[in-house]
C-alpha cells in the first residue's frame, strides 16, 4: 500500500496493521513558481488585485466548517496585517460578519480562478492553513508561490512545512502558539521557501510512483488510451 503521507500511513498501519509507502502527491511546483500570475489576470481581476492591500494574510479554501478559516482572521489581527481569504462556500455569510468585526480589514475573493488564486499567493506575505488535512496541497502551492505557511501541528501539512524554511508550525487550540508559529514565519525569504517546495514537484511524484510500482511488480508504462472514432 501506498500513503500520501506520513499521517495516513499510520491510520493505515493502525486500522490494518499494514506498513505503507508513503509517496506524497504531486503539485506543479515549477508552473507555479514561474511567477508574473498578476499579467495573466483579466483586466477585472487585476483591478481587483490591486484594491487589495500590498502585503496581507491569505487563507484559501471552500468555505466549510472544519477549514477553520476564523483562524486566518485570528492571525491577521495578532499581526496587524488585512485579510484575505479566497474561496467558496455555505459560510460566505458568516466570514463576512466575522470580517466586519474585525480589527483588520478582511476581503473575500469568492470563486477566484487559478491565475487569481495564484496572484494572492504570489502577493501574500503569510498563508495561514488550520485544517487537519492529509496532505495539504493548497499549502504547498503557497509555498511554490513563494508565500511562508503557518499550518497545524496535526496532519499532513506538518511534514511539508519545514520549521523555518516554509513556514512555522502552531496548535490551533493556543492563539499564542498561532502568534509565534506567524511571527517566525513572516518574511523568510522567497527563494528559499520555493526551493523547499521544489521537492514536491510532479516529476518527483512520477519517479517515486514508478519506482513503487516497478518494486511491487506493477507496469510502469503509460496505459492506452482508446481513440473516439
Amino acid at each position: 500500500m501506498a500513503a500520501n503521507s506520513r499521517f495516513v500511513a499510520q491510520r493505515v498501519q493502525r486500522a490494518w496493521g499494514v506498513e505503507a509507502t508513503v509517496i506524497n502527491p504531486p503539485v506543479d511546483v515549477s508552473y507555479i513558481s514561474s511567477g508574473a500570475w498578476r499579467d495573466q489576470l483579466t483586466d477585472r481581476e487585476r483591478r481587483r488585485l490591486d484594491a487589495l492591500p500590498r502585503d496581507f494574510v491569505l487563507g484559501v479554501s471552500r468555505f466549510i466548517p472544519y477549514k477553520r478559516l476564523d483562524l486566518v482572521i485570528a492571525a491577521g489581527e495578532a499581526l496587524g496585517m488585512p485579510v484575505v481569504i479566497a474561496g467558496s462556500g455555505p459560510l460566505e455569510g458568516e466570514l463576512r460578519e466575522r470580517g466586519r468585526t474585525a480589527r483588520v480589514p478582511v476581503h473575500l475573493q469568492v470563486a477566484p480562478s487559478d491565475a487569481m488564486l495564484f496572484a494572492l499567493m504570489e502577493r501574500a506575505g503569510l498563508f495561514v492553513f488550520p485544517p487537519v488535512e492529509d496532505f495539504g496541497i493548497v499549502a504547498v502551492e503557497a509555498m511554490a508561490a513563494g508565500t511562508p505557511v503557518i499550518a497545524n501541528r496535526v496532519g499532513g501539512a506538518s511534514e511539508s512545512i519545514r520549521e523555518g524554511v516554509g513556514g512555522a508550525l502552531f496548535d490551533p487550540r493556543s492563539r499564542s502558539d498561532l502568534v509565534a508559529a506567524a511571527t517566525r514565519a513572516v518574511g523568510l525569504p522567497t527563494e528559499e521557501v520555493v526551493r523547499h517546495a521544489q521537492q514536491f514537484d510532479g516529476p518527483r511524484f512520477d519517479e517515486n510512483l514508478t519506482t513503487w510500482m516497478a518494486r511491487h511488480g506493477a507496469p510502469v508504462t503509460p496505459p492506452v488510451v482508446a481513440q473516439a472514432l
